[in-house]
């Protein structure tokens, strides 16, 4: 009787002690490496028992699954170094030391809550966990812009990208941080995310489609576009400071051309200034494909009826500066200087493209937009 008392009481010490195991918990922030999404630099796993040296330390990563990977097995004085991706990561060192005749350890649920259950090591008598939760924060790339309202809605169109997946243009390496999908949210309203289906929206890992555009009124805005993984953490952060300003809009500069051209005066024969790039709108909308000096207002890709409504254009100078021309009708265009052959005599006209470039056929000789003869024209 008493061997029997003596081998419950056994029994039920042994649970007990193996039930009493400490967990000690250990918690991390350190930065990313925006090329590679890891920690900046590695994270050092060790056992933090005071007392004694344990036979082994065995080294988990908690899965999302809720399953264990072992990491590493080694002598009790070791440890273990990881390079975490971002987001929250949940490691283990079980510090063992080595049993003969003691039962398999019945970890109690509720002392295992930071790591689902801790795992087991079979052989060993677990005195300690060190459970470790990293979290490697997210990159930001900060962008500020300055752009100006258009000249008649008093709004600029702007466009929203991700650098992640990208080149670095400083570096020439490729930015990390392209997973499954992107969220944009208007920061100085954080109460409204902008509205996106569900606020998420699936990239493919393709930069190209985390993509949004907004029409942005005259004044100050922040927004952050966030690219998230499948399990919803941050990995990445492109936050845009946008400020739009008023435009003001310059005359003189567009010209009426043979009856249904308007022509921008680039700086030639007398002009006011020496330009690189145009685009055309009408009554407040780009006009599709009216990049050049130049727009013939009857032509099918830019309206289909004779010219109407306010007419002006975005031109950007060899300096990078952008400015509008003020809006105006096509029948209140002066006439450009230069003088428009066909009208001085009855004998028809046509214009024909070259190569990109226009010009008036008349009496057998070639006239560039200007109007100055280029016999030469090909």
């Amino acid at each position: 009787m008493k061997k029997y008392i003596l081998l419950v009481l056994g029994t039920w010490m042994s649970f007990s002690y193996l039930q009493a195991v400490d967990i000690v918990n250990h918690s991390l922030t350190v930065d990313s490496d925006p090329y590679t999404c890891q920690s900046k630099e590695p994270v050092t796993l060790k056992n933090t028992v005071g007392i004694g040296i344990p036979d082994k330390n065995f080294y988990f990563e908690a899965e999302r699954s809720g399953e264990y990977t072992k990491l590493y097995e080694g002598p009790g004085t070791g440890s273990y170094t990881v390079s975490p991706t971002v987001g929250t990561h949940t490691y283990i060192v079980a510090s063992g030391t080595l049993k003969i005749t003691m039962p398999r350890r019945m970890p109690q649920a509720e002392k295992a809550a930071a790591a689902n259950t801790l795992p087991d090591v079979p052989g060993y008598t677990i005195g300690q966990y060190d459970v470790y939760t990293v979290t490697v924060n997210y990159h930001t790339e900060n962008h500020d812009t300055t752009v100006y309202a258009d000249i008649v809605t008093d709004l600029a169109h702007f466009s929203f990208t991700t650098t992640a997946g990208t080149p670095d243009p400083k570096t020439g390496k490729t930015f990390c941080g392209m997973d499954s999908y992107y969220k944009l949210i208007d920061e100085l309203n954080e109460s409204k995310p902008y509205d996106l289906k569900n606020g998420l929206q699936p990239t493919g890992n393709d930069p190209a489609k985390a993509a949004e555009e907004r029409d942005l009124p005259v004044g100050t805005h922040r927004f952050a576009m966030y690219i998230l993984n499948q399990y919803n953490e941050v990995q990445w952060c492109d936050v845009y400071n946008v400020t739009v300003k008023a435009s003001a809009c310059t005359s003189g500069l567009v010209y009426a051309k043979w009856d249904d051209f308007m022509l921008v005066d680039n700086g030639e024969g007398g002009g006011k200034g020496t330009y690189v790039a145009y685009q055309w709108y009408k009554d407040g909308k780009a006009i599709a494909g009216a990049t050049k000096q130049w727009i013939r207002t009857t032509l099918p890709e830019y309206e289909n009826a004779a010219p109407s409504g306010k007419y002006y254009v975005l031109i950007t100078d060899k300096g990078g500066n952008s400015f509008y021309t003020c809006p105006t009708a096509f029948a209140d265009l002066p006439q450009s200087s230069v003088s428009n052959p066909h009208k001085a005599a009855a004998a028809p006209s046509r214009k024909q493209l070259r190569n990109g470039r226009l010009y008036l056929i008349h009496e057998g000789r070639t006239y560039d937009v200007r109007g100055m003869e280029v016999p030469e024209a090909r």
